[in-house]
Parts: C-alpha cells; structure tokens; sequence
C-alpha cells in the first residue's frame, strides 16, 4: 500500500507540488486578511446585568479600569473643617491602597489637580486648593 502511495506521490510531483503551491498561497492570503480585535467589549458577556450598566454609564465615567468615589455634603458646603477633614481621610485611604496608580488619584486635595485662568497678562495656574489649606 506504501509504495503505490510512494509511486504515485513521485510519478505526479508537478501535481502535489501544485496543490501545496496553492494551498500555501490562499493560506498566505487568508492570514494577510488577519487583524487582531481585543476590544474590550468582545472579552466580556456584554448582556450580563454589570456589563449593561458600565455600558450605560462608560462615557460619563470613563473606562472600566477607574473607580469613582464622590463625597458629598447634605447641609452647606465642602468648604468647612469636617468636610474638608474627612476628604483628606478618604483621600489619603485612596491613595495608599494596595496596587492603586498613585498618579490616577485625583482629589482637590492632590497637586495633580490645577487650575488653568486666563488673566490680562496671560495664564495663571495653581493648585485647586493650596496644601496649607485647612477649611476655616
């Protein structure tokens, strides 16, 4: 049986040759229309209950790797001790949590969040609220 498969094989070689040569050729032409596409919505069961609600609010929060913590105050504004107070606490137990990016904490108490002002004589900048700045 080998050696009628042995025979042939050799007696047609310009034929196999032809069909390796073809397959090889739309194999090359298949895999040049190849392109990877890991978005990160076809990772993840985009009909689970989660996923609809991060689909839903993904523009205002901005991705899906971030956690957003508002303070809020009921009476008054943010501009007392005790808010300003337990801000610093929430920030400062943000921003040493394990395996957080300390560069993404963003708080009016961090010095990565400035202001930009244009005044008469150009842009001014600064720290939203100074680091001395204590609410009273």
């Amino acid at each position: 049986m080998s050696a009628m498969f042995e025979k042939a094989l050799f007696e047609h070689r310009a034929w196999v040759i032809a069909v390796f040569l073809t397959a090889t050729l739309a194999m090359g032409w298949f895999a040049s229309r190849l392109h990877v596409d890991a978005g990160f919505t076809k990772l993840v069961p985009v009909e689970h209950p989660y996923m609809e609600t991060y689909l839903e609010h993904r523009e205002e929060f901005g991705g899906a790797d971030q956690v957003l913590v508002a303070l809020m105050v009921r009476d008054g504004d943010i501009f007392s001790v005790e808010f300003v107070e337990l801000l610093r606490q929430v920030t400062d137990a943000i921003f040493f949590l394990p395996g957080v990016d300390r560069t993404q904490v963003y708080s009016i108490l961090t010095p990565n969040v400035r202001y930009l002002e244009v005044v008469e004589d150009g842009i001014e900048a600064g720290d939203v609220l100074p680091v001395n700045f204590k609410g009273d």
